[in-house]
């Protein structure tokens, strides 16, 4: 029967019940809830003499993470599902309050529930969590309802601790599907992990503060903030260098089309006697400009504005206008003395 649902969701229930000819309310001081401990429930069925009766559920339970995804994802709901994940992905230790209401049908559809999931995790891990690395150690709050889930706290991704707020839409239709920040620091070695190696223009460590907005169909956009203080750049076209020390500031904001970088719709970088700034675009299916424009270009001598241009038939040009250019870096010739012939 479709009571039956309501009964059934919790096992090995230790409590009292009251009844009378509109409701019947459970208190529950015990069970088990797909593999989690119930420290506490309470049940309410309701509207006994209406056409349709409803269910208010109300659980404080304990146990792995991976059994509260499991819960969340079954039919109807399929929230795990929904953001492309399963939940033997995930481990960790929770302590959850789950809040669920819903009439008492046969066929229930998800748009028909109210879902209300608040959850602490201790030890969270996740495989291939992002960017191809595994997440673990964190420690994080999740908050989940029927219209978005939002994960927040500290993590390690890969070699790298950081601290995340991630969240996902699931509203048919909604323009944005994900909305990730990410906070940390970065070195050497962990650019490298990661496939970001600027050897030899930064060299040291560096702090991000990272925007990351999904859109449908693989758009969307990424909003950097990089804090270089820690850092040695170096350009040695223009005979610029920073050491490790003085203040240093970047940001970048990429747009991202059909999953590919496509955009840098705006970037800018301020340090001691440099500063550059404009726009550019990435050619497809590389990840190399094929238009790079500088508002801005101002170091020692040089004082430009411009436009870099790589075509794979025409091959390289370089459009500048300004006050100077210092061209002497780019003409030296460091080609090292041939040696000395008897």
């Amino acid at each position: 029967r479709p009571h039956q649902k309501a009964y059934t969701l919790i096992g090995n229930v230790g409590g009292t019940a009251t009844m009378d000819v509109d409701r019947l309310d459970l208190v529950i001081t015990s069970g088990s809830l797909n593999g989690l401990r119930v420290t506490n429930a309470r049940i309410a069925l309701t509207e006994f003499r209406a056409e349709d009766q409803n269910a208010t559920i109300e659980v404080n339970a304990r146990g792995p993470l991976r059994e509260i995804l499991q819960l969340v994802d079954g039919p109807p709901l399929g929230f795990v599902k929904a953001i492309g994940e399963v939940p033997t992905d995930f481990a960790g230790d929770a302590a959850v309050k789950l809040g669920l209401r819903f009439p008492l049908l046969e066929r229930l559809k998800v748009e028909q529930i109210e879902v209300r999931v608040d959850a602490n995790v201790e030890r969270f891990a996740q495989r291939n969590a992002a960017l191809g690395k595994d997440a673990k150690d964190g420690t994080l709050s999740l908050r989940l309802d029927e219209k978005s889930m939002n994960l927040a706290g500290r993590v390690t991704l890969g070699p790298v601790p950081a601290d995340i707020e991630l969240t996902r839409f699931f509203q048919t239709g909604a323009p944005i599907l994900t909305r990730t920040r990410a906070k940390g620091r970065l070195t050497d070695s962990d650019r490298r992990v990661f496939g970001f190696d600027f050897d030899p223009y930064v060299t040291g460590p560096v702090d991000l503060d990272v925007l990351w907005t999904e859109r449908r169909g693989g758009n969307g956009e990424v909003a950097m903030d990089v804090k270089l203080d820690g850092a040695q750049l170096a350009l040695s076209e223009l005979d610029w260098l920073k050491p490790r020390g003085p203040p240093a500031t970047a940001r970048l904001e990429l747009g991202i089309v059909g999953g590919a970088l496509r955009r840098i719709d705006t970037y800018r970088l301020e340090a001691p006697g440099f500063q550059a700034s404009g726009r550019g675009a990435v050619a497809p299916g590389t990840q190399s400009f094929e238009r790079l424009e500088f508002d801005t270009l101002r170091t020692g001598r040089t004082d430009i504005k411009g436009v870099f241009l790589r075509d794979p038939s025409a091959g390289i040009a370089f459009e500048v206008t300004g006050k100077n250019f210092d061209a002497g870096p780019l003409l030296r010739d460091e080609t090292p003395p041939a040696p000395d012939r008897p």
